[in-house]
């Protein structure tokens, strides 16, 4: 074998992966390109690229792959649609719990006040709350409650007051990927404020696929004090606090 011939054939063999692929232009009906790009991402190899253009994706991949995302697309790509998106932070929760304890005039979760199936926003004194907010479809959305609290600043021969704020809240972008499924990017945090004056912020940050109208835990924090005392005797105390999050179409069944 000439050296010729091992070069053509060393080309191919490092060419071939984009040999395979196949170049799609895919046109969207109703959603902007840009949003589906999360979407698509899982899908694509390593040799494999999508570019959004206005009302369009152009796609580089093989035959298969261009299969699924085309088969994704239309499920996806319909009208916007509204979505309502419910987060529990608190102790003693369980998806057990909030999934087959609701109950209208019940309660839930050891102390969360329910009427008609719609969680309380507040709950005083158990460092626990449920909050609801609605947004369109692959739309960002904000929500917090809470308070602005004064402290005391001393510098160079005087003092001053200012305020921080003490909140529970979060912050999602929630995308429909089926009529029973979303992909929820969600950032929760809550804060408190202690005896002593220091506020304490519990944050998370993730990206799940959540089944609607079920509670699913998107994280949790969970601390263990030991207590030594004279001679042998200890006592362990522990405090979890968790995160709940659950995804209800409010246009379930439209187009």
């Amino acid at each position: 074998m000439n050296i010729r011939r091992l070069g053509v054939i060393l080309l191919l063999l490092v060419h071939l992966p984009a040999l395979a692929q196949e170049m799609a232009v895919i046109e969207l009906r109703h959603r902007p390109a840009d949003e589906m790009i999360p979407l698509i991402q899982p899908f694509l190899g390593p040799h494999d690229s999508v570019v959004p253009h206005r009302t369009q994706l152009i796609i580089k991949a093989e035959r298969g792959t261009i299969d699924e995302v085309r088969s994704l697309l239309e499920k996806v790509d319909q009208r916007a649609h509204r979505l309502q998106i419910s987060v529990i932070q608190g102790k003693h929760l369980t998806t057990e719990g909030l999934n087959g304890g609701i109950a209208v005039g019940g309660r839930v979760g050891g102390g969360v006040n329910v009427r008609g199936g719609i969680a309380a926003t507040q709950q005083q004194g158990t460092n626990q709350a449920t909050q609801h907010v609605q947004t369109l479809d692959g739309q960002a959305a904000t929500i917090q409650v809470g308070q602005v609290v004064p402290y005391a600043t001393y510098g160079y021969g005087y003092g001053g007051v200012n305020y921080l704020p003490v909140t529970t809240g979060f912050s999602v972008i929630p995308r429909l990927t089926g009529p029973k499924e979303a992909l929820i990017a969600i950032e929760p945090w809550s804060d408190h404020l202690n005896r002593g004056g220091i506020i304490k912020t519990q944050v998370a940050s993730t990206q799940l696929r959540a089944p609607m109208g079920v509670w699913v835990e998107v994280g949790g924090l969970t601390k263990t004090r030991t207590n030594q005392g004279f001679g042998v005797g200890y006592s362990n105390s522990q405090q979890d606090s968790r995160i709940f999050l659950k995804v209800d179409d409010l246009d379930a069944g439209q187009p």
